[in-house]
């Protein structure tokens, strides 16, 4: 959802690159999936999402924030979560 509301310019995105792709996942049902001689287990999602987000320069990428931030070691530390903290300034300054 946020890459929609990024690719269309509904919403101010803050904090990081969000997980997942630009252009959709692979999710839902899925089917597991063992190895024989490694016996290592493999899970293969069995859809394909897609958006219409078309013509983007995000391939490979999650949704890129309008205002970057990064929360240090040290704010998580104090208990300071300062994308919060930026999102309530930009909200209080409009």
């Amino acid at each position: 959802m946020s890459t929609v509301l990024h690719h269309h310019g509904w919403a101010t995105l803050v904090g990081e690159e969000t997980g997942g792709g630009y252009d959709g996942n692979t999710s839902g049902y899925s089917k597991t999936l063992r190895l024989p001689n490694s016996r290592i287990t493999v899970n293969l999602p069995m859809w394909k999402y897609t958006t219409a987000n078309i013509g983007h320069e995000y391939y490979g990428r999650g949704a890129i924030p309008h205002v970057p931030i990064n929360q240090t070691v040290e704010d998580y530390l104090k208990g300071r979560d300062v994308v919060l903290e930026k999102a309530k300034e930009l909200i209080s300054d409009n």
